[in-house]
């Protein structure tokens, strides 16, 4: 509001008090337009702006399913996460939306405002490639389990900056964490390929960019039943545990889990029910670390 009030006391080439009693007058009693036009900056920047078509149709299908809520709990606050982080990126100009903004085709304050994202995106883009390279900060990591273990034994954390002997997560700072994820994925990516499949810039980028949204706390679930669907074998069963273990109220679950504070061994999905209910929880083995 205080912006939009200044322009508009600008544009009416007022001066000194005359422009400061304006400003008041506007940011006391803005215009329909000043307050729609504060409203949308509000929604952008808490990532709780209405979804597109696209976006809006996977609302529909995680509200009128009740079990597609477990892998779609959250949909419009990642969705907009994602669109935030990539109009700070170079590719952000692959959208027709933000190409018309640097056409200037929504005026001059849009344009400037999206030149500003991406000079600004890159920029940490570049500054995390740099740090990765230092091994000052880390990406996701090797998704085999025992090479993870051994990084974690060395005090290796995912996603995380390195200052002196400690490593900090920066998964919390979003949506420069996905901006740093992403690069810092794409160094690991790079990394661990053959030259010739390293040179495939579009695939690695691809890649990185799934890794990075995958890992993400919010996406957990649609993460988790993708590794069900394409390796049902090694994650189906676990999956399944977690599906219906949520027919189980977390009321209950929590009940159960201060009755209980011993993580169980949960070995199919029969017993992830247990581990839910109060009483049968103690009746599965003590998981061992």
């Amino acid at each position: 509001l205080n912006a939009q009030a200044y322009r508009v006391a600008s544009a009416e080439k007022l001066s000194g008090h005359n422009k400061k009693a304006r400003i008041a007058e506007l940011v006391e009693a803005p215009t329909k337009e000043m307050q729609k036009a504060a409203t949308d900056v509000a929604a952008y920047q808490t990532f709780t702006k209405p979804l597109g078509e696209a976006g809006q149709a996977l609302q529909k299908i995680s509200n009128s399913h009740p079990i597609m809520k477990v892998p779609l709990t959250f949909v419009r606050t990642p969705i907009n996460i994602i669109k935030y982080a990539g109009e700070r990126s170079v590719i952000s100009v692959m959208s027709k939306k933000v190409r018309g903004k640097l056409f200037g085709k929504e005026g001059s304050v849009a344009q400037s405002e999206q030149m500003s994202r991406i000079i600004m995106g890159s920029g940490i883009a570049y500054a995390a490639w740099e740090a990765v390279a230092d091994g000052r900060i880390t990406g996701g990591g090797p998704k085999d389990a025992r090479k993870r273990a051994l990084l974690y034994d060395s005090g290796w954390q995912p996603y995380s900056l390195k200052v002196g002997d400690m490593m900090y997560s920066f998964s919390r700072l979003e949506p420069v964490s996905s901006i740093m994820g992403a690069i810092a994925d794409l160094h690991e990516i790079r990394d661990s390929l053959s030259k010739d499949e390293g040179e495939d810039l579009a695939a690695l980028l691809t890649m990185a960019i799934a890794k990075n949204v995958l890992s993400k706390t919010w996406t957990k679930g649609a993460a988790d039943m993708f590794e069900a669907i394409n390796d049902p074998e090694r994650y189906g069963e676990a999956y399944l545990g977690k599906l219906f273990g949520t027919s189980v109220p977390t009321g209950l679950a929590q009940v159960a889990r201060v009755q209980d504070p011993v993580l169980r061994e949960a070995r199919d999905f029969l017993d992830v029910i247990k581990s839910r209910i109060p009483g049968l929880s103690e009746t599965l083995m003590p998981r061992r670390g």
